[in-house]
């Protein structure tokens, strides 16, 4: 009798055991996004064309969205509601079925607590509205944990200028995020506590974005080319100008393609004909078009640099999207650059503002085909490993798992 007590405890034990297990197991579930555990997101934009505009944004939110996730999207300034870019954010927003999910903020702020409640919010401009949100929160107007980006103009224009101001962000927003290690560095520098900030790089959709042999002999036609996705002088397209002319009388086969809003139309202007003739201005394109005019291409150059107020980049998008196509590059010592390309391995680097250094890059790539190939190869390898958009959605994912999982 006394035995067969002892067993009847034991099978309760065993059963009490296993119904906290499940238990466990449907927490982990839950913490990690599957099943009826998917977090609650709102994206907080500047304005409703950033979707359009940039392509990481877009591409966060719908890996966000793949992985199951509940993601709302909203803006704090109605502007640029007649652009291109904001009728391709629309078009977005319907494939996606968040046409319901998508607002201007202060339509909300008199909702209920629920409608004004998410799990994180996150920003992707840290000097131009994060401090706002953050008084929104304070007013008890949203809630959630505070996740704010900062990149080139945001910390070393806006925030270095103004350090008092953005102390109190730096203290109570919940976790910060830089696209590199420079950026995070003076991120740190400028007073944002270090266990506070990550990486998170932009990443690149290699499947958009394909591989190809760019291989060229040196007596044909070689398009080198730029994609300047706005950002004003810091791009350095004047400077890239001044060099691509200096091929171009030398080596009259060389086109010098221009993708994208610039400030160098009247230096174009200048140049003699036999130059400005091959120096071809494509403007603005969508984004959906860039990897058909790069798969053209034979060369790319970026030159960024740092602008007379401060402002810089972190790593130009653009770039990542011509290596990932396997173009050899041709870039600046600027910001996060040095942390993509390995000099002589998977581009080459000259100083900020050095015309000089530019041509003789190019020349150099133009009498090394076989140089041009093997460096394409290094650079795609370089953005699949590192800058693939599905890894870095991963890894997104998990910051902001363990952010809510550890609050």
């Amino acid at each position: 009798m006394e035995e067969e007590n002892i067993m009847k405890v034991w099978h309760v034990q065993r059963l009490l055991l296993i119904i906290l297990l499940l238990f466990l197991g449907v927490y982990k579930k839950d913490l990690y996004g599957n099943d009826q555990g998917k977090l609650k997101l709102l994206f907080f934009l500047r304005h409703p064309s950033d979707i359009g505009a940039r392509a990481f944004i877009r591409d966060q939110i719908a890996g966000f969205i793949e992985r199951g996730h509940d993601v709302w999207i909203t803006y704090y300034e109605k502007k640029y509601l007649n652009t291109t870019s904001f009728k391709l954010s629309v078009a977005f927003i319907e494939k996606n079925k968040l046409s319901e999910k998508f607002f201007y903020y202060n339509t909300i702020l008199n909702q209920s607590k629920d409608y004004r409640t998410y799990d994180v919010i996150i920003c992707h401009s840290g000097s131009d509205y994060a401090h706002h949100v953050l008084n929104l929160l304070k007013q008890k107007k949203l809630f959630g944990q505070l996740v704010a980006f900062f990149r080139g103009w945001d910390l070393i224009w806006r925030i270095k200028e103004n350090v008092a101001k953005y102390a109190q962000l730096f203290r109570e927003g919940d976790l910060f995020l830089s696209v590199c290690e420079y950026l995070k560095g003076y991120a740190i520098r400028l007073g944002c506590p270090a266990e506070k900030i990550l990486i998170q790089r932009s990443g690149i959709n290699c499947e958009k974005f394909k591989y190809k042999d760019h291989s060229f002999s040196s007596d044909s036609q070689i398009n080198l080319i730029t994609v300047s996705g706005g950002g004003g002088i810091r791009k350095g397209v004047a400077y890239m100008v001044q060099a691509a002319a200096h091929i171009i009388k030398k080596y009259p086969n060389v086109k010098f393609i221009i993708v994208g809003r610039h400030e160098a139309q009247r230096l174009i202007k200048k140049l003699p004909a036999p130059v400005s003739n091959n120096i071809i201005d494509l403007g603005w394109q969508a984004h959906d078009k860039l990897p058909e005019i790069l798969e053209q291409a034979h060369i790319f150059m970026a030159a960024s640099i740092t602008d007379t107020q401060g402002r810089q980049e972190g790593i130009p998008t653009a770039l990542k999207e011509a290596m990932a196509c396997g173009l050899p590059v041709v870039s600046t010592f600027h910001a996060g650059i040095p942390e993509l390309i390995e000099e002589g391995e998977s581009g080459l680097l000259v100083n900020e503002r050095d015309v000089k250094g530019l041509a003789e890059k190019i020349e150099y790539l133009i009498n090394n085909p076989e140089l041009c190939l093997k460096m394409g190869q290094e650079a795609r390898r370089v953005i699949e490993i590192e800058h693939n958009i599905s890894i870095e959605n991963d890894n997104f994912e998990k910051i902001i798992l363990n952010l809510v999982g550890n609050s």
